[in-house]
């Protein structure tokens, strides 16, 4: 029997909300079938109250997972947002600076994607200023 992959996604309550009552957070976890579960918390696009993400730790340290945040990283004119786990190191995805308005996912991070069937255009990321034209 193939095992259920599950991407469950709050928008508050848990470790948020009740820091001593875990039991949501208890619940997402016993969906997983696995000893020690990687939990990643994602932080909000337009920035979470200071100390969110050490809740998060703090919550999920006391129980049986891994617990991660995602990190912004900026580089160069730091238009463009990356976002990698400080647990694994995937960069998962990013605001690219030649489209502010859309994020850009690796694909590598989706489940049961065939990267065989996709089309694979070569960009010359290198040379960006002289090519950016070309994919706007």
């Amino acid at each position: 029997m193939t095992p259920v992959k599950r991407i469950v996604a709050l928008g508050g309550g848990g470790f948020s909300m009740e820091s001593q009552n875990l039991a949501l957070d208890r619940w997402i976890l016993s969906l997983i079938d696995a000893e020690r579960p990687r939990v990643c918390f994602l932080p909000t696009a337009s920035g979470d109250a200071p100390g969110y993400a050490r809740k998060f730790h703090s919550a999920f340290g006391r129980l049986s997972c891994e617990p991660s945040v995602l990190q912004e990283y900026r580089f160069n004119t730091g238009q463009a947002v990356h976002r990698f786990c400080t647990t694994c190191g995937v960069h998962s995805h990013y605001t690219p600076r030649s489209h502010p308005g859309k994020v850009d996912v690796n694909v590598r991070c989706i489940s049961d994607l065939p990267m065989e069937e996709l089309t694979i255009e070569p960009f010359d990321g290198k040379n960006w200023e002289e090519n950016v034209d070309e994919i706007q």
